[in-house]
């Protein structure tokens, strides 16, 4: 059973290996991914709400409740606990609510981890691991990476299914950061240490 959208801009469809076009107004019958996809970038409106569309063994750890965070991550109809990153339900959202969140992509990414261990926004397309930390914390980088010119993720908004994997990664996040270091480094560095699937999301997600 598919997902019931009403479209918002042009959209040619293959259907049964013919292209139909549909204009703005025309309903159609979609994959519950797709229709989150188009909803998510603009492209077209559901029937019913977003948050009938979030599964049901998620949750959101917020990482600081300040400005209303907390009332706001409650809104998206998903559990809150607030603290230290961890993982309390099968698909847990990490947020760090300095980063503003478009509750229409929750769940899109919540969505992703049926296939992936994890998504996260890349930080930039131009800031890079060798632009961003002290020069100890590039080397201690680097000496795990080997080379600094990749992408660093924004770790205020992390889509984390339960895994051994994703156990392990926050585990090693969590070493990485003690001593103070960029948490985006220490990430990679988890990262390249653990080899998680992880999906990288578009910079429009930071947005």
């Amino acid at each position: 059973m598919g997902t019931w959208v009403q479209l918002l801009t042009n959209k040619s469809i293959d259907l049964d290996g013919r292209q139909r076009a549909y204009k703005p107004g025309d309903w159609l019958e979609v994959g519950r991914q797709t229709a989150l996809l188009w909803v998510a970038s603009g492209d077209a409106r559901l029937i019913k709400p977003v948050s009938a569309l979030m599964p049901q063994a998620a949750g959101v750890l917020l990482r600081r409740d300040v400005n209303g965070a907390r009332a706001t991550a409650e809104s998206w109809g998903l559990p809150v606990e607030t603290g230290e990153v961890r993982m309390d339900w099968p698909k847990t959202l990490v947020w760090e609510p300095s980063l503003p969140v478009r509750k229409a992509l929750l769940p899109v990414g919540f969505g992703f981890l049926d296939k992936w261990h994890l998504a996260a926004p890349l930080w930039s397309y131009e800031e890079l691991a060798r632009d961003v930390g002290t020069p100890q914390d590039r080397a201690r980088t680097e000496a795990v990476i080997r080379d600094l010119r990749v992408p660093l993720y924004d770790t205020r908004l992390l889509f984390l299914r339960r895994t051994r994997e994703t156990r392990e990664l926050l585990w090693h996040w969590k070493q990485e950061i003690a001593d103070g270091s960029d948490e985006r480094l220490a990430f990679l560095r988890a990262l390249y240490r653990v080899k998680p699937v992880i999906l990288a999301l578009p910079t429009t997600w930071r947005n």
